[in-house]
């Protein structure tokens, strides 16, 4: 049995090559695999503000005077409990989520690089707080405590009182650090 060549025309020919270059245009990208020790892109480490301290003002909801105050509660604090608090104010996350920019941040900025970070993040615009804690300090400041906490913040953010709430965030800190 003898088979036949099939020859094509040039109106299939061209056909042809259009299918296969079209085909071979929507194949995935490749993808090159991140190591250990590649950086993240431009994009992700500009991304956030850079840290300026214990008290990070980004929204300028603080006059002089209360960032003066409260960096001298927050340094006391995380001299005095052996953790790192950090409070940081922006005007709003991008439409991102509170808890995935505040975790995002947190690790960052390595705050409780010792275990032992508290951040306490609010979205001025957005009128939303977020409490990370690191998961050493999770069994003593849980989840229940740092809503209660964050429920009195709520009342002074609503006040535009934000040094009095970022005071009585410390204090409340304090308090329940003294316990354990």
């Amino acid at each position: 049995m003898t088979k036949k060549l099939r020859i094509f025309s040039p109106h299939q020919l061209a056909l042809l090559m259009v299918i296969i270059i079209g085909a071979s245009s929507c194949a995935p990208p490749q993808v090159k695999r991140a190591t250990d020790n590649s950086r993240p892109p431009p994009q992700e480490i500009d991304r956030f503000p850079k840290r300026l301290g214990v008290l990070n003002d980004y929204a300028d909801v603080l006059d002089k005077s209360s960032e003066e105050h409260l960096t001298k509660l927050l340094a006391d604090l995380n001299q005095n409990k052996g953790i790192e608090t950090v409070v940081v104010f922006v005007k709003n996350t991008s439409g991102e989520p509170i808890f995935d920019y505040s975790l995002q941040l947190a690790n960052q900025w390595r705050i409780g690089t010792n275990g032992r970070g508290v951040l306490l993040l609010v979205s001025v615009e957005d009128r939303k707080w977020r409490i990370q804690v690191s998961k050493t300090l999770e069994p003593v400041l849980t989840n229940e405590f740092t809503k209660s906490i964050g429920d009195r913040l709520g009342v002074f953010f609503q006040k535009q009182e934000y040094a009095a709430g970022v005071e009585s965030f410390v204090n409340d800190l304090e308090n329940k650090l003294k316990e354990n």
